[in-house]
């Protein structure tokens, strides 16, 4: 690093997140990598809370964090610092404004001041208004050199294990230093941790809060000076301290001795109602024995031979438990076995904090370590910690108490008479182990009745086995065919249900075609109806003209010209007419080729001698040619097929009248026939 304090060029604005605008090594004090990036962030513990206050960034109630994000993608985070001559960084200010950095003035903004405050080369301080928040460096002894990496957590733990090994010489040590499993612990961190636990404490205003932990803070903790000059003391472990043996290992207990053994006595004497707090192993126990048994009986009594932990045996005993003793001929502590036994050790790396990658320096061997969080909690924490030891203590008796049963249970059950044992508060007086040999009674019951019993026992449990067995199944036929019946009465109402629905769909399929029916004999009923009323108006109309044509030939004198006249008309008519059973062929509307008025004939005067008169009388009237092409018209519409394929014959609805017309029309082809012959040749 330079040595020359103030910035390496001069600017007026500092913004962004960019390490080193003006000292290009501040990234090897900050950063893990080169590449490595920063951002910050704020941190609100009322973010996962119950609390319906929405955060913000721009909340001053919220801490600032710093997210290092390195090359690999890994992102590392750790607490801003606050600056100096503030209680925490929500006092700091409006950010961007002008601050004096060695001696210049910047228009900084938060980014670039919380960069300043990460660098262990720069102080920033807050002064009061209206001076300027100062950044300035450090002494140069003070500075840490550039470039030397940051310190790992793992070379922390080495120096501090170094620098406790010294003291473990020292008498006032009873024991070795707890080794910090992955975690060291500042007191920046603690006022960090603190001031995070202020913001979530419900009920409480922020400036209520600091003059609290002002307080609270001025009465736990000594101050520094203090602090450095009184080296840490060993605080030797209570005979009675609650110890955790939740995690220890039960299986090394050493089995109670034989009926034979050296000991049997001493575990002989223990009554059904003994304490569990105070079992202690005989005395022909060895050392290696005790130390089992004696880890597994909780650290919590006072002292062995009083009242409440003895065994509790009336009168003298030749024998009496012995507890084992240590070198200078005390009781040896089980909490501390407990406490430096590998199970603890474990226990404490299970229970050790997570050490982030850039967790500051650990503390001085010599510096106490910062006043628990839950010295300042509310007081029912006291009592949920109450509560955690009660809980455990009754665990513990449990365990007991099951310990000692099962060693009650490896005894005969006649050894306590033999013994003279009258229950739990007996007179009698246990014989010395050199004048007399335990030896186990004989069996009253024989092998073989042992083997009846046990198959008699074993007949009775297949028996109701095979019983349970029957009736599981018995009930399990009976869930099927209940089952099934009810299976089969959903689908019989199912195929009910879809008969009715069938039948339904056909009477609405009947109803509507009936419907249909209606209404197209409705709607043909109607067109009938309709056409009946044209055609009949159309007769009605057909009857005027033809009226009014007759009235025409009916009036004046009838003469030949006349006659031809009236015939050419009607044949006009006749050939563009459309005969059908609603307009059917009439006697007035045939184009007959004869002399007679028209109301004075008949189809029965229509004869072969009328038609040769006629075409006899008008041919003087015609020129030849004409003569012949009206002759030939006439052939061709009033013969026999022309009528058939126009259908004139079935528009007579009257069939004797239709006859007369079939009659009448054939005479009267023939007649045309023979004539047009005649003018051929």
């Amino acid at each position: 690093m330079a040595s020359s304090a103030g910035p390496s060029r001069p600017v007026s604005i500092l913004s962004g997140v960019r390490v080193g605008l003006l000292d290009p090594t501040q990234s090897t004090r900050l950063l893990d990598t080169p590449n490595s990036t920063l951002f910050f962030a704020s941190f609100d513990p009322h973010t996962a809370s119950h609390n319906t206050r929405i955060p913000s960034t721009k909340d001053e109630s919220g801490r600032r964090v710093v997210i290092e994000t390195l090359a690999t993608g890994e992102s590392i985070w750790r607490w801003v610092p606050r600056a100096k001559g503030v209680e925490n960084t929500t006092e700091e200010g409006v950010w961007p404004r002008t601050i004096d950095i060695c001696g210049q003035h910047f228009f900084c903004s938060q980014e670039q001041w919380d960069i300043y405050k990460l660098d262990p080369a720069y102080e920033c301080t807050i002064l009061p208004f209206p001076e300027l928040s100062t950044i300035t460096r450090c002494k140069i002894e003070d500075t840490p050199d550039p470039g030397a990496s940051r310190p790992t957590t793992a070379s922390l733990h080495k120096r501090a294990k170094e620098d406790s090994s010294d003291d473990e010489v020292t008498a006032t040590r009873a024991k070795k230093p707890r080794t910090s499993y992955g975690y060291v612990e500042t007191e920046e961190d603690s006022d960090s941790d603190e001031e995070v636990e202020g913001m979530l404490d419900e009920g409480i205003g922020k400036d209520r809060w600091r003059r609290r932990q002002s307080k609270s803070r001025a009465r736990s903790h000594p101050s520094r000076k203090e602090r450095d000059e009184s080296p840490t003391k060993a605080t030797p472990k209570k005979l009675n301290e609650v110890e955790d043996l939740s995690m220890l290992d039960l299986t090394n207990v050493p089995a109670p001795p034989s009926p034979s053994g050296p000991g049997w006595q001493g575990w002989a004497s223990f009554p059904e109602g003994v304490p569990t707090r105070a079992t202690s192993p005989a005395a022909g126990y060895t050392g290696s024995e005790t130390t089992a048994a004696s880890s597994y009986v909780s650290s919590d009594r006072t002292d062995v031979n009083s009242s409440s932990s003895s065994v509790g045996l009336e009168g003298p005993h030749p024998h009496p438990p012995q507890m084992p003793t240590g070198t200078n001929g005390s009781i040896p502590s089980t909490a501390k076995r407990a406490a430096n036994s590998p199970d603890r050790d474990g226990l404490r790396a299970k229970r050790a904090r997570p050490t982030s990658p850039c967790a500051p320096s650990a503390r001085s061997k010599n510096t106490p370590a910062p006043m628990s969080r839950k010295a300042s909690r509310a007081p029912d924490s006291k009592n949920k910690k109450e509560a955690k030891l009660r809980t455990e203590k009754e665990k513990r008796e449990r365990r007991d108490r099951a310990f000692l049963e099962s060693l009650r249970a490896s005894v005969p059950a006649d050894g306590f008479s033999d013994l003279g044992m009258n229950g739990r508060n007996g007179t009698g007086h246990v014989p010395k182990p050199a004048d007399q040999t335990y030896v186990p009674d004989e069996d009253p019951i024989s092998l073989e009745e042992k083997i009846r019993r046990v198959r008699e026992m074993n007949a009775i449990e297949s028996a109701r086995a095979r019983a349970a067995k029957e009736e599981s199944l018995r009930k399990f036929e009976e869930e099927q065919a209940e089952k099934m019946r009810k299976q089969e009465a959903e689908r019989q109402k199912e195929r009910e249900r879809q008969e009715w629905e069938r039948r339904e769909r056909e009477k609405e399929k009947e109803m509507r075609r009936r419907k249909k029916q209606e209404e197209e004999e409705r709607l043909k009923r109607q067109r009938a109806m309709e056409e009946e009323k044209v055609r009949r108006e159309q007769e009605e109309q057909q009857q005027r003209e033809q009226q009014r044509r007759e009235q025409r030939w009916n009036s004046g004198p009838w003469t030949t010209q006349r006659a031809l006249e009236r015939y050419k008309t009607v044949l006009a008519a006749f050939s563009k007419t459309k005969f059908s059973a609603e307009n059917p062929i009439t006697f007035m509307t045939t184009p007959w080729p004869v002399l007679f008025r028209p109301t004075t004939f008949s189809m029965e005067d229509v004869d072969h001698q009328a038609v040769t008169a006629f075409f006899a009388a008008v041919k003087p009237h015609m020129r030849s040619q004409d003569f012949k092409i009206l002759l030939k018209d006439s052939r061709n519409r009033l013969h026999p097929d022309n009528w058939r394929g126009r259908r004139i014959y079935r528009s007579v609805q009257d069939e004797k009248l239709r006859a007369c017309f079939e009659v009448t029309v054939g005479l009267i082809s023939a007649t045309l026939n023979a004539l047009y012959d005649d003018i051929g040749e």
